[in-house]
């Protein structure tokens, strides 16, 4: 099964990292953008990336071109 996984806080890291270990392929990991003064990027962004997989952080998922790509 393809996947798309949404998040951005620690607790999605399981998660994602049990995902990736299973036969399911994640198509698309979906966070928030780097935000603040030293905008650092979230941990399930930090995760996505170290396993290799393509991560992505739009301003917005309500847009419909983000709707058009998660789709």
């Amino acid at each position: 099964m393809r996947l798309v996984i949404l998040g951005t806080g620690p607790f999605a890291v399981p998660t994602l990292r049990a995902l990736a270990a299973s036969r399911h392929e994640i198509a698309l990991v979906v966070t928030r953008p780097p935000t603040g003064r030293t905008a650092t990027a979230s941990p399930l962004q930090r995760a996505g990336e170290s396993l290799g997989l393509t991560v992505w952080s739009p301003d917005t998922v309500n847009s419909p071109g983000a709707q058009a790509r998660i789709a």
